[in-house]
């Protein structure tokens, strides 16, 4: 028997089940999400990283915009503590709108 569908084709769709949902974000300690060239500010974009998993960050952001949710669901949990336990600060796609955030030191994506 002859199978008519090339190995690459069976490749992609075996890799598209491992694809998950998931949500982008950039974090800013400038004056805001559009600083003045020349200003020095730190500046961290997180993309499409596997939801549910601790990650620690820079505690010294102080906005946050979201943007490329693959799904509604998806939102952005950021804790003060560096384990991802206590309350979330909850920042869900809004259209790229910048919005400040308190101090953070561990976020975990969800969906």
């Amino acid at each position: 028997m002859y199978l008519s569908t090339p190995l690459s084709t069976l490749f992609l769709l075996a890799t598209s089940t491992l694809a998950y949902d998931s949500i982008s974000f950039t974090t800013w300690n400038c004056t805001d999400c559009n600083p003045v060239p020349g200003t020095f500010c730190s500046i961290n974009t997180r993309s499409q990283l596997p939801p549910n998993l601790c990650v620690p960050m820079w505690n010294g952001s102080t906005y946050i915009r979201t943007f490329d949710a693959t799904i509604p669901s998806c939102q952005v949990n950021l804790y003060l503590a560096d384990d991802c336990t206590g309350a979330a600060e909850v920042h869900r796609e809004n259209g790229g709108r910048c919005e400040t955030k308190g101090p953070t030191n561990s976020f975990q994506i969800t969906c």
